[in-house]
């Protein structure tokens, strides 16, 4: 259910959009959390989305990627979310 609706109900749709905003909402409030992430207030939301888009899209390889093990699917995320939020 983190991924878009494509069946055109729109109260599905709408719980979508509800779900995605949850899940950058609560990347917002990690980001802001945390004090030796000096990123710049207005690009906070942004960083939060990326981050979030980047799970999203993992995971659905990861559906098509079995065998990959999920270690090394946490340690791919991992070093690019370090890259995402160093200066």
């Amino acid at each position: 259910m983190l991924f878009r609706d494509t069946t055109g109900v729109p109260h599905i749709a709408d719980f979508h959009r509800e779900l995605q905003a949850s899940a950058r909402s609560l990347n917002v409030a990690l980001i802001r959390r945390e004090p030796e992430m000096d990123v710049p207030s207005d690009q906070v939301e942004l960083l939060a989305e990326a981050i979030r888009s980047l799970t999203t899209g993992l995971a659905l390889w990861w559906l098509d990627h079995p065998e990959v093990p999920r270690e090394t699917l946490v340690a791919v995320v991992t070093r690019i979310v370090r890259g995402l939020v160093e200066p």
